[in-house]
């Protein structure tokens, strides 16, 4: 896998390219701190619950290491769990209380960053993006 980075448009058109998409990073300047909403909480390694890994692969469904036809699903999840382990090292993880939801951040200063994002299939539809997103806006 290669990136590559550009000021200008590139030609994707050539046949030695597999453009799959483009990296786009969420970054929030982290000026007031807000307290978590009731349905939200910061995990803490008590348990690592199967479900989070479930959600981190879930997380990753439309990406382009799921869709590359070169990585396979064993590639793709191993990736997957790599990044779930590194945010369970490092505490960076919030989860809906009913376990069916997460999203891994990491903070490097005054910015956060948006990790894996995830809702679980059955919950999905019911605006919980959208309740994130105007709660830490």
């Amino acid at each position: 896998m290669v990136y590559l980075f550009s000021n200008d448009p590139l030609d994707t058109h050539d046949p030695r390219i597999l453009y799959l998409n483009k990296k786009v990073v969420f970054k929030k300047d982290l000026k007031d701190k807000k307290e978590l909403d009731h349905q939200v909480k910061r995990y803490t390694k008590t348990v690592v619950l199967p479900s989070l890994y479930s959600l981190a692969f879930q997380s990753g469904a439309y990406s382009r290491f799921h869709v590359d036809p070169r990585l396979t699903q064993q590639e793709f999840e191993k990736m997957y769990t790599a990044w779930m382990d590194r945010a369970l090292d490092e505490d960076e993880i919030l989860v809906l209380n009913d376990w069916s939801g997460m999203v891994t951040y990491s903070v490097e200063g005054k910015e956060a960053s948006i990790g894996l994002l995830a809702v679980a299939n059955e919950k999905r539809g019911l605006a919980w993006g959208l309740l994130w997103y105007m709660r830490w806006r």
